[in-house]
């Protein structure tokens, strides 16, 4: 289950579900607010969809909760976060999900944002949960500059993930995901042609279809970071890292799974 896009943020919708469905999700579905879940039928008519209610910005409304409340009951996986926006209705729904999930959670982008001020609401999580910042939302997240979270990203993580018993997936030039108890992975793959938006929600969705399929959520997020990176060295080599965007990098993706007979 996807819980991403608003109006004027579709494409974050559209990618992240593409993401999931492309590392063999076998059933998704997508809550959005209404009138924004059209580019996701044109582009992925495989999808389920919940439209829900909106606000006048075109955001989920806070009568919109108890549908996906409902249909969480129901989820493998739940990816939050992706184009949603922000305001005090959106924070309070990833708080109620947080509370009531019992299947593992990634939260990006707005997910993430959302959490700003209200950060100790992750210890109250009753089930896995993944965030996947850049450095800038971490940064947010932390109360520090980016500068101060380069230099010491380690040992920050390290307490982080500790204290909120919670995988971060860090994404920067060399994208590095820290789980409690201190031990981190360091991708070996990706180029400069991830630096543009929407690469982050490809990825999260990624994440949230390996974890919907069974696998162990540090599992799934270093998997996902993998071949993430991996199909866009692929995509780079094909069309330059200059040109290249992060709906090209799906082809390569389907193309490494082919050539390991998947």
């Amino acid at each position: 289950m996807h819980v991403c896009g608003s109006v004027g943020f579709s494409g974050a919708a559209v990618l992240s579900a593409m993401g999931a469905a492309r590392v063999g999700t076998g059933l998704l579905t997508v809550a959005a607010p209404s009138s924004a879940l059209l580019p996701l039928m044109v582009r992925l008519p495989e999808a389920m969809t919940l439209p829900l209610e909106e606000d006048a910005q075109g955001r989920l409304s806070e009568s919109a909760a108890p549908r996906v409340l409902q249909a969480l009951q129901n989820a493998n996986a739940c990816l939050i976060g992706c184009g949603i926006g922000k305001g005090d209705n959106l924070s309070h729904l990833l708080e109620q999900m947080l509370w009531s999930a019992s299947c593992p959670i990634v939260l990006d982008a707005d997910g993430i944002n959302n959490l700003c001020g209200r950060i100790d609401i992750l210890r109250q999580a009753k089930c896995p949960v993944i965030l996947t910042p850049h450095m800038g939302e971490m940064a947010r997240l932390l109360g520090v500059t980016v500068d101060e979270l380069r230099r010491n990203r380690f040992e920050k993580l390290k307490n982080f993930t500790e204290k909120y018993q919670v995988i971060v997936v860090l994404k920067d030039s060399v994208t590095t995901i820290f789980e409690p108890g201190g031990t981190f992975f360091i991708s070996q793959t990706g180029n400069a042609g991830l630096a543009k938006g929407g690469s982050g929600d490809l990825l999260a969705g990624m994440i949230s279809g390996f974890c919907a399929q069974g696998i162990a959520p540090v599992k799934s997020a270093v998997c996902g970071v993998y071949l993430h990176g991996l199909a866009a060295d692929g995509c780079a080599a094909r069309m330059s890292q200059y040109s290249m965007l992060p709906s090209d990098i799906l082809e390569d993706l389907s193309q490494i799974f082919t050539r390991r007979g998947l």
